[in-house]
């Protein structure tokens, strides 16, 4: 009878312990992964962004959200929080595989214009980390850097000299590399210049008029990129080079 109430004692205080270590967040993102598992999709959606409206933000919090919205057939949104997860995580392969899946669903299927070798290397390479990984490279690059010269200007001995030299060479070519992804990364984080249409349609217009030439028309789910703002009205590019304006509420940015 001692032995069973040790154990029902231990396992009350751990559960307690357990709740207690437990933040809000914690306790709404299970509730929604318990929703979500079970099938409620509108109500595991809710969960998630009550979460988001407290500025909480994770790869795996817009993933489960995009998988939601997708459950519901709301392809904007799934396409939406998938690449929001994206962002977060460029190399996730199930993140990339359910976007593409997503995608599948939406109306428009632009093709992207094929970008230069250098271009398109550059572009992989700079979404290997994100921008705060990039910066702990550069800073790392910047001290093999600066410990290497040193050697080469102390040193004596000429193969020292010869390998700190030729290292100093490369740690700065590795920190230029690191530190301009970063700050490309960087400055696509905090500008969001990409959105997605949320519109079922939206027309594309050829100035930020409501009475100018409709160019051609978009569908919910279509990634664009922003380039200016003029009073409620924003320019767009397609990845096929196509450029117009569209009404600021058609689109959420990412």
């Amino acid at each position: 009878m001692r032995f069973f109430l040790q154990i029902l004692i231990s396992f009350i205080v751990s559960s307690v312990l357990y709740l207690q270590a437990q933040t809000p967040a914690d306790q709404l993102f299970a509730r929604a992964n318990e929703l979500y598992q079970s099938g409620e999709f509108e109500m595991a959606v809710s969960q998630y962004e009550k979460i988001e409206e407290n500025n909480i933000s994770s790869a795996e919090l817009y993933y489960n959200l995009g998988g939601a919205y997708y459950k519901l057939g709301n392809i904007g949104k799934s396409i939406l929080n998938y690449e929001r997860a994206l962002k977060l995580m460029p190399n996730d392969e199930d993140i990339i595989f359910n976007l593409s899946i997503a995608k599948l669903s939406a109306i428009d299927k632009i093709e992207a214009i094929p970008e230069l070798f250098f271009s398109s290397y550059w572009s992989s390479f700079k979404i290997i980390f994100d921008s705060n990984t990039w910066g702990w490279f550069s800073i790392l690059f910047i001290w093999i850097f600066g410990i290497s010269l040193s050697m080469f200007i102390i040193s004596h001995n000429s193969l020292v000299r010869k390998y700190s030299f030729l290292l100093s060479i490369f740690s700065i070519i590795l920190f230029a590399l690191s530190f301009l992804s970063g700050r490309t990364n960087l400055h696509s984080e905090e500008n969001k210049t990409s959105a997605i249409v949320m519109s079922p349609s939206a027309y594309i217009k050829s100035s930020p008029d409501q009475t100018s030439t409709d160019l051609f028309i978009l569908h919910e789910g279509t990634k664009v990129e922003i380039s200016d703002k003029v009073a409620g009205w924003v320019n767009i590019r397609l990845e096929d080079g196509n450029k117009g304006w569209v009404k600021q509420e058609s689109l959420e940015r990412i």
